[in-house]
C-alpha cells in the first residue's frame, strides 16, 4: 500500500467500527441504519469534507468540475478494481440510478445513502457469483482445449452469458495454474474452493462505516488524486506503515482482492536470510510460536502486521 498525501494542515477522522469478516457474504450490514446521533455527526463530517475541497484545498479546482459519473466510476472501482464481480451493465445502472442527483441530492446534504446501495449491489452481485463459481469447480473442465484466450474474451461487458463465459476462462486458467504448482485436480479444485470462500469473507466483512470512508474516499481522490479520507482505523494502519510495522520479519505486504500478497523483501532482514518468500508470493496463514496459524484472508492489513 502506498500513502496517500492528505487535505492541508487538516485531519479527517471518522467514525469506524472493524468488525472480523464472516464466512460468507451478505448484504445485511449493507441496510445497517445509523443512530439518529450519530448519522447527523457523519453528515456534518461529510458536508464539512465537501466545505474544505470547495473552499480550502490547495489545488484551486472547483468541486463543480467533478463529475457525479467521476465519482461512481470510482467508487464501483475501488470495490471491484479488476471488474470480476461488476459487468458494465452494472456500472451504467449506477450511471442512470446517480448520474444526474450524486452532488446535488445527496453529497451536498452529506447522506452517504448512495455508498450503501452501490455496496448492497456488489455484495448481491458478488453472492451470485461466487454461488456460481462454487458449483462450477463441481463440474468437468475441459483442460485440452487449444483454444487461445483473447483480451477480449476477458473484457466486462453487458452481457450476462459473456460474463459467465469471462468466468469460465478465468477458472479454467487459475486450475491450470494450481495444476502446474503440483497439485491434481482434485486438490486444485479445492484450493481454489477454499481461496474464493476467503475471499467472499473478505468482501463482506466492511461495515457501514467502512463503506461510507471508501466512498468519501473515492470523492476526494476525484477531486484530487494526491488526496484522500483517513477514517480513524485507516490512519492507525497508516501509522503502522509508516513505522514499519512489518520490518519485524524484513517484508512488506498488500492487500489485493482480499489477498494479502508480500510487495517487498527487505535486504538482509530475516526473511531474506531465513525463508523462501519472494515478492508476489501470498501469505495464507500467520501465526505467533506455539499458536494455531490463523487465516489471513478475513483479516484487514492492520490485522495482519
Amino acid at each position: 500500500m502506498k500513502p496517500r498525501s492528505r487535505l492541508p494542515a487538516i485531519l479527517i477522522a471518522g467514525f469506524v467500527a472493524l468488525g472480523v469478516a464472516p464466512p460468507a457474504l451478505h448484504a445485511a450490514s449493507a441496510g445497517k441504519s445509523f443512530p439518529a446521533a450519530v448519522r447527523r455527526n457523519l453528515d456534518e463530517e461529510a458536508r464539512l469534507i465537501v466545505n474544505l475541497l470547495q473552499n480550502y484545498h490547495y489545488s484551486g479546482r472547483g468541486f463543480g468540475d467533478v463529475t457525479n459519473i467521476e465519482m461512481i466510476d470510482r467508487f464501483l472501482s475501488e470495490l471491484d478494481s479488476d471488474q470480476v464481480i461488476l459487468s458494465q451493465a452494472d456500472f451504467e445502472f449506477m450511471h442512470r440510478r446517480f448520474g444526474h442527483t450524486l452532488k446535488t441530492v445527496y453529497i451536498y446534504k452529506g447522506d452517504m445513502q448512495p455508498a450503501q446501495e452501490i455496496y448492497a449491489m456488489f455484495i448481491e452481485h458478488a453472492n451470485r457469483r461466487f454461488d456460481w463459481i462454487e458449483k462450477r469447480l463441481t463440474e468437468p473442465f475441459d483442460l485440452a482445449t487449444d483454444r487461445t484466450v483473447s483480451a477480449a474474451d476477458l473484457a466486462p461487458s453487458t452481457d450476462a452469458e459473456n460474463e459467465d463465459r469471462r468466468w469460465e476462462w478465468r477458472l479454467t486458467n487459475e486450475l491450470i495454474d494450481a495444476m502446474l504448482a503440483g497439485r491434481d485436480e482434485k486438490s486444485a479444485r479445492d484450493f481454489l474452493a477454499d481461496r474464493y470462500r476467503k475471499v467472499a469473507g473478505y468482501g463482506a466483512g466492511f461495515d457501514p462505516y467502512e463503506v461510507r470512508a471508501m466512498f468519501l474516499d473515492g470523492i476526494i481522490r476525484s477531486f484530487d488524486s494526491h488526496s484522500g479520507y483517513f477514517s480513524a482505523d485507516s490512519s492507525k494502519e497508516f501509522a503502522l506503515e509508516m513505522a514499519g510495522a512489518v520490518t519485524g520479519i524484513g517484508i512488506e505486504v498488500r492487500k489485493e482482492a482480499g489477498r494479502t500478497i508480500v510487495d517487498g523483501i527487505d535486504p538482509g532482514g530475516p526473511a531474506d536470510l531465513d525463508s523462501d518468500l519472494q515478492p508476489g508470493d501470498e501469505l495464507i496463514e500467520v501465526a505467533n510460536e506455539g499458536e494455531n496459524p490463523a487465516a489471513v484472508a478475513a483479516m484487514r492489513l492492520r490485522e495482519v502486521t
